[in-house]
């Protein structure tokens, strides 16, 4: 039979629906929690790899890293777990990462992974060198890429805040304070070698070679991971600064072109005229 009008069901009423979010209520085992503060109170070099699910978890991760005096790793996806200038962060890991946190990785003989399954190997600790904890979501994901001792499965977040009343604070800072001193000198080196003629962070130089031609690619890319998050621009917004900033100049807009990390999306050094 043909249907002449389309009406709208009697149970679809409008404005029935809700917009409300509920987080789920996972949480690890008190035993597992107890085994992971232990490992975690006797190791002395202790770091913090966070990732994305690691995102609502800000507050926690900096007290965590506080009382162990743990620096924070960060996934390039759990770049947003704490502020880049956070003083307990190293920055990102891996191709694009930061000296500080290749360090701290090399070198720390406990490894605290919150909502991360890192895949990239050969950037994270050996696995005879560190004993390990991981906290994930997905149980499939425990020890997925580096082998632990104890897993917390459940919200990154619960869990640790169940995990800090646990730890004892370590008097001994010297990891973290060393892993400090690193990243203020790589923040300086970022500094000097993304010059700011233009502010866009396609435009990078290595000083030890002699000086690239300015490109996108891997270069902006490094740049945008390395310099601190300020403001993401869409091409066509820094294309308009460029015109007004640099009238004529078609090697700069050239260089704002190509790859990034969102492919659609440029970092800024300074934030657009007039935001």
């Amino acid at each position: 039979m043909e249907i002449k009008s389309r009406q709208r069901s009697k149970r679809n009423i409008p404005h029935h629906t809700s917009h409300a979010e509920a987080g789920g209520a996972t949480l690890a085992d008190p035993d597992d929690l107890k085994k992971a503060a232990q490992i975690l109170n006797d190791g002395k070099n202790v770091a913090i790899l966070a990732g994305r699910g690691a995102l609502q978890a800000t507050a926690e991760l900096e007290q965590l890293a506080e009382i162990l005096g743990a620096p924070i790793v960060k996934a390039l996806l759990g770049r947003a777990a704490v502020p880049d200038d956070s003083a307990y962060t190293t920055g990102t890991i891996g191709l694009l990462g930061t000296k500080p946190s290749q360090e701290a990785m090399e070198t720390c003989d406990t490894l605290l992974m919150v909502g991360t399954s890192f895949p990239y190997l050969e950037f994270l600790p050996k696995p005879d060198h560190a004993k390990g904890v991981q906290i994930e979501i997905d149980p499939k994901r425990i020890g997925l890429r580096f082998p632990v001792e104890v897993g917390l499965v459940g919200d990154c977040r619960r869990i640790l805040r169940d995990l800090l009343p646990r730890l004892k604070r370590k008097e001994n800072r010297s990891f973290l304070e060393k892993a400090q001193k690193g990243m203020d000198e790589w923040r300086r080196i970022m500094e000097e070698c993304c010059q700011p003629a233009g502010c866009v962070a396609g435009r990078w130089f290595w000083r030890q070679s002699g000086g690239l031609r300015p490109g996108s690619g891997g270069r902006s890319r490094r740049c945008q991971c390395n310099l601190p998050r300020r403001k993401l621009l869409c091409r066509s917004t820094v294309l308009a600064w460029i015109d007004l900033e640099m009238p004529g100049n078609e090697e700069w807009k050239r260089i704002s072109d190509g790859g990034s990390l969102n492919r659609r999306q440029r970092a800024c050094r300074y934030p657009y005229p007039g935001a």
